[in-house]
């Protein structure tokens, strides 16, 4: 039974259910994600979908490597090279990442260009300049247009620009390799580009081997000529030079001093001749004064004449002794033999004068042959003076001529060298490997992984706005049945008795209790 005087009881709110509450939770989370797993499938196929579809319409790009093999340490085939070698590590290294730069250099890529004709290529820009509505009527025509010198220049820079953008070049660390890589739309265009700059790069580099030593060899033609010359005044000045001072013979070896080292032996040869002449003539002269024989001397008793007058004189002598003793001393036989005697004695002593008058006159002819050597050697030594004093500028000339003959012997041996190293390649730079045709591409990826990917962000973006959306709706208010009446006695205009609220007031009519109609 009903009390109409009792008070409806209003009903208690819930908490909602269909909201994540403030604080996270992730069980709540992964409870919505599940309710929501079909949309987030969707999308994420979708997704996938699209990102092969995206795949699908890019263009491919394949890369194609090369690999050379740079050694700073050239083949040394002449004793004198052009350029010095580095010795140590830092300095191989600089050497090998300057060849490196030198990959993608203009010239190496321009030779590139002219020989793969890439100025026609679409790719890297060929033709882009020629391309217009006059050239595609002319065209339709079979009519080709001239392009200017101007026009190819720009259509070459335009290509050399794309073709650098297509080409890395990377050095490995601590090793003489270099990577060449090119990527193209057209697998075998790559691989041909990589291999034409692998190419074109080993022969620029023996091109400005040869440029350099035909450089060298320009200059130094050109300064033989001038040394040539220099080197003749040089010694035309000396032979006039030597002509006007009375110089002959070598440098180290003048007449003026052989001719003065000459007299001065033959004077010292003459003093001798003077001296021993002077002895002869003494001992003469004073076995003569003297009581001694004259005929003991060395001359006297080397001479034959003397010797046979001595023996004679010897026999007389004798034959004298013995008529003394049977004859008496008036006997005509004993007078002739002491007369025989006596023009025997006289004859030897004026053979011996005669020794006196050689010896003298040999002294005599020995001081004069003495003076004269004296009086020439002082004359040799007045000259040799002057010539000393000439010849201060003589070896002053003597030494520009060769100063001037080194320098133009150095030059000239040096041209030879680096006319005959024109031809010769000393750069030991080499392809190890070249590049084959690109199997798969580099970009875009596969298309399996490009699905992924989309597929996995899709998942993401499909799960990211189903949070954000539950986080951010407005959450519903769940009606609860009334509860039974207080049975606690209720008067009306009480005081203590609650007002309704006006939530409660405003309640939606389909949420609040029905009341029944039976009495009591």
């Amino acid at each position: 039974m009903l009390s109409y005087d009792q008070p409806i009881n209003r009903a208690k709110p819930e908490p909602r259910r269909g909201a994540i509450p403030a604080g996270f939770n992730v069980l709540e989370l992964v409870r919505l994600l599940w309710v929501r797993k079909v949309a987030i499938v969707s999308v994420a196929l979708l997704s996938a979908c699209i990102a092969v579809v995206i795949g699908k319409s890019l263009t491919p790009k394949y890369t194609a490597g090369a690999q050379l093999y740079v050694d700073p340490r050239e083949l040394q085939l002449v004793e004198r090279e052009l350029t010095p070698r580095a010795q140590d590590v830092s300095g191989l290294a600089m050497v090998v990442e300057s060849q490196s730069r030198l990959i993608t250099s203009n010239n190496v890529l321009l030779q590139v260009i002219r020989d793969t004709n890439l100025v026609k290529d679409p790719e890297f820009g060929g033709g882009a300049a020629s391309t217009g509505l006059l050239a595609s009527l002319l065209g339709l025509f079979g009519i080709e247009p001239r392009t200017t010198a101007e026009q190819q220049q720009q259509i070459e820079m335009t290509t050399l620009d794309t073709l650098n953008r297509h080409i890395n070049v990377k050095k490995t660390d601590r090793t003489f390799i270099v990577d060449i890589d090119v990527w193209s739309h057209d697998p075998v265009k790559a691989a041909m580009l990589a291999n034409a700059i692998a190419k074109a790069y080993l022969t620029e580099s023996k091109q400005s081997q040869a440029e350099a030593a035909r450089r060298a060899t320009r200059d130094l033609s050109g300064r033989l000529k001038e040394l040539q010359q220099r080197l003749r005044n040089a010694e035309e000045a000396l032979a006039t030079y030597k002509a006007q001072n009375n110089f002959v013979g070598s440098q180290d070896n003048l007449l003026t001093d052989q001719q003065l080292s000459v007299g001065n032996q033959r004077l010292a040869a003459a003093r001798a001749l003077t001296l021993d002449a002077q002895a002869k003539y003494d001992q003469i002269e004073a076995s003569r004064r003297g009581s001694m024989d004259a005929g003991a001397t060395a001359e006297a008793l080397q001479s034959p004449t003397i010797a046979n007058l001595r023996s004679q004189y010897a026999d007389a002598k004798k034959r004298q002794a013995e008529l003394q003793g049977e004859l008496g001393p008036r006997h005509p036989a004993l007078r002739q033999v002491e007369q025989q005697v006596e023009d025997l004695r006289r004859t030897i002593k004026e053979e011996i004068d005669r020794f006196a008058v050689s010896a003298k006159n040999d002294l005599t002819r020995a001081r004069d042959y003495e003076a004269s050597l004296n009086k020439a050697l002082d004359v040799q030594k007045h000259q040799s003076v002057q010539m000393s004093q000439a010849s201060v500028r003589l070896r002053e000339l003597e030494r520009e001529v060769d100063a001037s003959r080194d320098v133009y012997q150095s030059f000239l041996k040096r041209s030879r060298e680096t006319e005959e190293q024109e031809s010769l390649n000393t750069s030991s730079a080499r392809v190890i490997g070249d590049a084959t045709i690109p199997q798969h591409r580099t970009f875009p990826p596969p298309m399996s992984l490009l699905a992924m990917i989309g597929f996995m962000f899709g998942t993401l973006a499909a799960a990211a706005w189903i949070v954000a959306a539950g986080q951010l709706a407005p959450a519903p208010i769940r009606s609860v049945p009334v509860s039974s009446r207080s049975r606690t006695p209720h008067r009306s205009g009480s005081p203590s008795s609650p007002r309704p609220s006006r939530r409660c007031r405003h309640r939606p009519r389909s949420s609040r209790q029905p009341l029944s109609s039976t009495s009591p």
